[in-house]
């Protein structure tokens, strides 16, 4: 089975990666993998500017990864920003 923490632990990601990928910081939110339907579940995440990140309270182990939204402008004035798509780091 699966370990769980009690009381939940603190899972922090750096932005400062992701920012020089053209990830609007702003938009960070932190997903848990589930293998079970394959899919990337938000579970949230609170934006931390003094130490440069996003923070969020975990309650077992898992794949977690930190995804934004793209700050790049293409050459034909697309802007990533204004997509569904998102960008990131994996823990």
């Amino acid at each position: 089975g699966q370990e769980s923490f009690d009381p939940p632990v603190v899972l922090s990601f750096n932005w400062d990666e992701m920012a020089s990928a053209g990830v609007a910081p702003h938009t960070v939110q932190v997903f848990r993998w589930n293998p079970a339907s394959e899919v990337w579940e938000l579970i949230g995440g609170t934006a931390d500017p003094d130490h440069g990140g996003v923070s969020v309270e975990i309650d077992r182990f898992s794949v977690f990864a930190a995804f934004g939204k793209s700050t790049l402008v293409f050459s034909d004035g697309f802007e990533g920003g204004d997509t569904d798509q998102w960008s990131g780091t994996r823990q």
